[in-house]
C-alpha cells in the first residue's frame, strides 16, 4: 500500500539549492535531483505564505478558500483582524485522507490552528498562540498529543523570533535549535506508526532568508560594508545543510512503498534598499488625500497606543480586551488616521510585503466615496497608471502585470480579495520594500537612510518554489514542468487512491507517474465535498492576547512591521 512523507521547506528555492549541490553541500537532495523528480513548483500570486499553504492543502485557488493574508477584513470597516485555519472555507487533504480511513501526521503546518479532528495527528503551526513561542495543549489534536510529546522528546517550539536578536550569530544558533527540538519530535511520531500521509514543514529556510540574505549574498544592496564573520555569512548554508539532515533521516527509516516528496510554497530572493511607499504615489495621482499636519496625527495617534499599553494596569487592560474590540479600533487608526477619506478613491494597506490596492468603495469601505457605478472606471483608471509608473531612481518599469481580482481567483471567495493584485517587476534582480507611507514625508520610490537599512528584511518571497520527489511508483529521473502548488493535493490523493473531489482547481501530475502504474491506476473522481463556508462552524477569532503573540511571531519572522 503506498504511503507518502511531505517535508515542505517553507521558501526554498533551487536559486540557493543548485549551487550547493554542485558544491557537495546537500548530499540527500543531490539524491533526489540525480535519482528522482525535480523542478520548480508555481505558487500563488501573490507569493504569500497563508494563500500558498491553504491551496497547497486544499488543491482550490484563494476564490475557493477563502485565505488571501494573514488578516481579513471586517465587514464595513477599514480594520482588519489575525486569521486562522478556521476562516478556510474548503476542505483540505487532511479532511479527504480521514474520510477514507488514512492515517495522517500533520506537523507544523502553517494555518492549521485550531487543529482539525483528523484519523491521526496534527500540531498547528506558527499561527498557534502557544505560550512564550513554544506549542500548547490548544494546539495539538488529540490534546493529549502535547503531554505525549513533552514526555518523550521535551518542549516543541513554534518559530524563533529572528528580529528580537541583534547578533546574527544567536539567530542562527536558535534557529539551529529549532530546527533539531522539532525534528526530534517529528522522527519521534513518525516512527510511532506507519503512517500513510505524514507531513512535516520546517520554516525556518523561510525565517532565515529574510533575516540573513544580506550576510550571505555579496551583491545584495542592503550587505554592510564590512564582511560578515564567516558562520553568519554562511546561515543560510547552515539552515539548508540542517534541512537535508532532516531530509536524510526520513530517507532512511521509510518504507519501501513510501513516496518522499520535498516542496516549497513559493522561493525567496534578495531585497533592494528602495523602498516603495504607496499611498504616496496614490497620492501624486489624485487618488488619496492625507489629511492637514498628518503627520502630527500618526504621532499623537502612535503615542497614544504606546502610552495605553504601558500605563494602563494590565486588569484595565484585560477588561478592555475582552469587552471591547479597542486593540483592533487603536491599530486601525494607527495605520489608517492620517487618510482624508472624504477625498480619497484608492488606498492600499501597505504590509511589508504584496501590498494590496483597494477601491474606496461606498457602501463597503465605512467612509467610501466611489460610486458602485463608478467602480470599474476607477479601477481601470488605477490599472492605467500603475502600467505606466517608472522608478524615479532607475527610470525601469515598477509594475510587471495588474491583475483585477476576477482575473486570478474563482469561487464564492473572490469578493474577500483586494480590489487589484500587482506583480511588481525587480528592481536590478531585487524586489522592492514596501515602507508605510505616514511618518516623514518621502517621494513613493526612495532608497533607505542608514539606520532602517539594518532593520528591513533583505530578503523576501519570489514565484517559484521547489518540488523535489522520489518513490516506487514514480518514473525518474526526470524534470517536471509547470507544477502548481494547487496540483499536490489531488497529486497525492491519487498516489494514496483516493478518488479526487470533482471540484477542485489542480490537477493530477501524471507526468510523474511510471506509465505502468497509470495504466494499472486510472485516476477516479469523486463527488464534490461541501465547503466550510455556509452551515460550517463559525470562525474561531483569536482573543486579543492571543493576537498580540501572533502579532509578535510575525513580527518576529518578518511577515509585519
Amino acid at each position: 500500500m503506498a504511503k507518502i512523507v511531505i517535508l515542505g521547506l517553507d521558501g526554498a528555492t533551487f536559486d540557493l539549492i543548485l549551487p550547493w549541490v554542485q558544491a557537495g553541500k546537500l548530499p540527500h537532495m543531490a539524491r533526489l535531483l540525480n535519482t528522482g523528480i525535480a523542478g520548480t513548483l508555481r505558487s500563488t500570486i501573490p507569493p504569500m505564505s497563508p494563500p500558498a499553504w491553504n491551496s497547497f492543502m486544499t488543491g482550490t485557488n484563494p476564490g475557493k478558500h477563502g485565505i488571501y493574508d494573514f488578516t481579513g477584513r471586517k465587514s464595513h470597516s477599514y480594520e482588519t483582524q489575525f486569521i486562522n485555519a478556521s476562516w478556510r472555507r474548503a476542505p483540505t487533504l487532511w479532511q479527504y485522507l480521514s474520510e477514507m480511513g488514512k492515517r495522517v501526521a500533520v506537523l507544523s503546518v502553517p494555518f492549521t490552528y485550531p487543529p482539525e479532528k483528523v484519523n491521526g495527528i496534527m500540531i498547528s503551526g506558527f499561527d498557534a498562540p502557544g505560550i512564550a513561542g513554544l506549542v500548547d495543549r490548544s494546539a495539538t489534536y488529540p490534546p493529549g498529543l502535547y503531554d505525549e510529546i513533552r514526555s518523550q522528546v521535551g518542549e516543541y517550539p513554534m518559530a524563533p523570533n529572528l528580529f528580537a536578536y541583534t547578533d546574527p550569530g544567536d539567530m542562527l544558533e536558535a534557529t539551529v535549535c529549532t530546527i533539531e527540538q522539532k525534528t526530534a519530535a517529528a522522527l519521534y511520531l513518525y516512527q510511532r506508526e506507519a503512517w500513510d500521509c505524514f507531513m512535516f514543514v520546517l520554516g525556518e529556510t523561510d525565517g532565515t532568508a529574510h533575516r540573513f540574505w544580506r550576510f550571505c549574498d555579496p551583491l545584495s544592496p542592503l550587505r554592510d560594508e564590512n564582511p560578515p564573520e564567516a558562520r553568519v555569512a554562511n546561515a543560510l548554508l547552515t539552515v539548508y545543510e540542517k534541512t537535508d539532515e532532516v531530509l536524510g533521516h526520513f530517507l532512511k527509516l521509510a518504507s519501501a512503498d513510501t513516496t518522499i516528496l520535498v516542496m516549497s510554497d513559493h522561493g525567496n530572493g534578495g531585497n533592494s534598499d528602495n523602498a516603495v511607499y504607496l499611498n504616496r504615489w496614490l497620492e501624486n495621482q489624485g487618488l488619496l488625500t492625507f489629511k492637514r499636519l498628518e503627520g502630527l496625527v500618526r504621532s499623537g495617534v502612535e503615542l497614544g497606543k504606546r502610552l495605553g499599553l504601558r500605563v494602563l494596569p494590565p486588569t484595565i487592560k484585560r477588561l478592555l480586551y475582552r469587552l471591547t474590540n479597542l486593540p483592533d479600533m487603536v491599530e486601525s487608526w494607527a495605520r489608517f488616521s492620517a487618510i482624508d477619506w472624504k477625498q480619497t478613491r484608492a488606498y492600499s494597506e501597505e504590509t511589508p510585503y504584496f501590498p494590496s490596492r483597494w477601491i474606496n468603495l461606498k457602501g463597503r469601505e465605512p467612509l467610501g466615496i466611489v460610486e458602485p457605478y463608478e467602480y470599474e472606471t476607477v479601477r481601470a483608471h488605477l490599472m492605467a497608471q500603475l502600467a505606466q509608473w517608472r522608478n524615479p531612481i532607475t527610470g525601469q518599469r515598477m509594475v510587471k502585470h495588474v491583475h483585477r481580482r476576477e482575473e486570478l481567483y474563482t469561487g464564492p471567495h473572490v469578493d474577500q480579495a483586494p480590489d487589484l493584485m500587482i506583480e511588481w517587476e525587480l528592481d536590478n534582480g531585487y524586489s522592492y520594500l514596501f515602507r508605510p507611507s505616514t511618518g516623514p514625508r518621502r517621494a513613493s520610490v526612495s532608497p533607505l537612510d542608514g539606520p532602517e537599512r539594518k532593520r528591513v528584511k533583505s530578503g523576501d518571497h519570489r514565484d517559484e518554489g521547489i518540488f523535489l520527489a522520489s518513490g516506487p511508483q514514480l518514473t525518474a529521473p526526470m524534470e517536471i514542468k509547470e507544477a502548481r502548488i494547487i496540483d499536490l493535493t489531488p497529486t497525492i490523493l491519487y498516489l494514496l487512491g483516493v478518488a479526487i473531489p470533482s471540484n477542485l482547481d489542480g490537477e493530477v501530475l501524471t507526468q510523474i507517474f511510471a506509465d505502468a502504474y497509470l495504466a494499472t491506476h486510472p485516476i477516479h473522481y469523486g463527488h464534490a465535498l461541501g465547503s466550510n463556508g455556509d452551515g460550517a462552524a463559525p470562525s474561531r477569532d483569536y482573543s486579543a492576547r492571543e493576537e498580540e503573540a501572533i502579532k509578535a511571531r510575525l513580527q518576529g519572522l518578518g511577515y509585519i512591521e
